[in-house]
């Protein structure tokens, strides 16, 4: 069974941190990584 990892992002620089280590766990796991973008409405 193939690995899927969504990982939830906006514009802080958390998300780009995130976002790297998801890329590497998604290398380890032999996976797909989706990207989910969140953003308040005004």
């Amino acid at each position: 069974m193939e690995k899927r990892i969504v990982v939830l992002i906006d514009n802080s620089d958390v998300s780009k941190a995130v976002a790297l280590f998801a890329d590497k766990w998604t290398v380890l796991t032999i996976g797909k990584l989706y990207f989910l973008h969140v953003s308040r409405l005004p």
